[in-house]
Formats: C-alpha cells, structure tokens, sequence
C-alpha cells in the first residue's frame, strides 16, 4: 500500500507516515502496532490505501484535482489514472469490501448508513501522543467510509481531533459525518 513513503500527491508540503519498516519491528512494535499503537497515517496516505481496496487492488497515484480548465471552460490539463502498483488481489479487495460493508451493517459504522445504498467502512479511535511522551487524554475520532460497494465511486475520509463528548470513538463522533457526505454526494 505504500505506506513506508509519502504518495507523491501534486501538492507541497506532504507529511510522512510514522510506521515501522519489516527489518525495525521487533516484538514490542509488532505487539503493540497490532492494536494501533505507536504508527501513525497520513489522511493522504489512509485514503490512497482504502482507495486501492475499494478500486480492485490497484495503488494509484493520488491527485488533488482532476483537470484544470480555463475561463472558457477547455481542459488545459488534465490528470489520468496512474497505477503505482497492484497492492491487493481483486479477489482480496471484494473481500475486504464485504468486510468493509458489515462494518457498517452490522458493526460500529452503523451510523454511516445511508439508506438505499450499500456503505462499507472503518472506524478509529487513537490515543493522541503527549507532548511529553505516552499518551495525553485525547484522541481522533475517525471514520473511513467506501461508497456504493456494488460499485466504489467515492472514499471519504473523517477525522475527529479531540472530540468533547461522552462517546469519543469514531463511531458515534466521525461516522455519522461521514454518512452525512456520502448521501450528499451519492444523492
């Protein structure tokens, strides 16, 4: 999925991935990655990944616009489907796509349903690093959600940083955004 270096998305500034290379993780990263700890995605880097499992396997080069066009409407450039690499079987990403979808049927999604159409999805909740080390009393509320699985047009990505509510995890503060987006888009 490309995850141990930045995408190369047309847009300055791209962070890098805090992740662990095979050859540096010994057990207590491979321990405690296992559970989510101390990794950490770029939103670039998350959404290109779920996309290459919503598209087939394919790993694509990510780009912020599609075309240019000027004040007369012409395409002056446009940006085309570059694969990077086959990251996944199509057999493997139909079935993560079913995994996906029961995440939001019958998981911790639920609140990304939008009625009419099938969703798949993930949540997240993280602990935020302390400035200090460990972790503070903080964390993001995510929701990465895949849209229609029959046939995947869209990936919507939304992070929650540091939610103040009762209920912090994803499900119950991003999720329900991120439904929200889909039946906008999708509508």
């Amino acid at each position: 999925f490309g995850l141990l270096e930045k995408t190369g998305i047309d847009f300055p500034g791209e962070g890098s991935n805090i992740i662990y290379s095979k050859s540096a993780a010994g057990p207590v990263e491979l321990a405690t990655m296992s559970y989510g700890q101390g990794i950490a995605l770029t939103p670039v880097s998350l959404v290109t990944a779920v996309s290459a499992i919503a598209n087939g396997g394919y790993l694509l080069q990510p780009h912020l616009v599609k075309e240019i066009r000027d004040a007369d409407g012409n395409v002056v450039e446009s940006f085309g489907r570059t694969v990077k690499s086959v990251a996944i079987s199509s057999q493997t990403s139909a079935e993560m796509l079913e995994i996906m979808e029961y995440v939001v049927n019958n998981g911790g999604g639920g609140k990304a349903r939008v009625s009419g159409y099938r969703i798949g999805g993930k949540t997240g909740t993280a602990d935020k690093p302390s400035e200090t080390g460990g972790y503070s009393d903080y964390v993001y509320g995510s929701f990465i959600g895949v849209a229609p699985i029959d046939d995947p047009q869209m990936v919507v990505l939304v992070l929650v940083d540091s939610p103040r509510t009762k209920d912090v995890h994803g499900s119950n503060v991003a999720a329900p955004c991120a439904g929200e987006i889909m039946e906008e888009v999708l509508h």
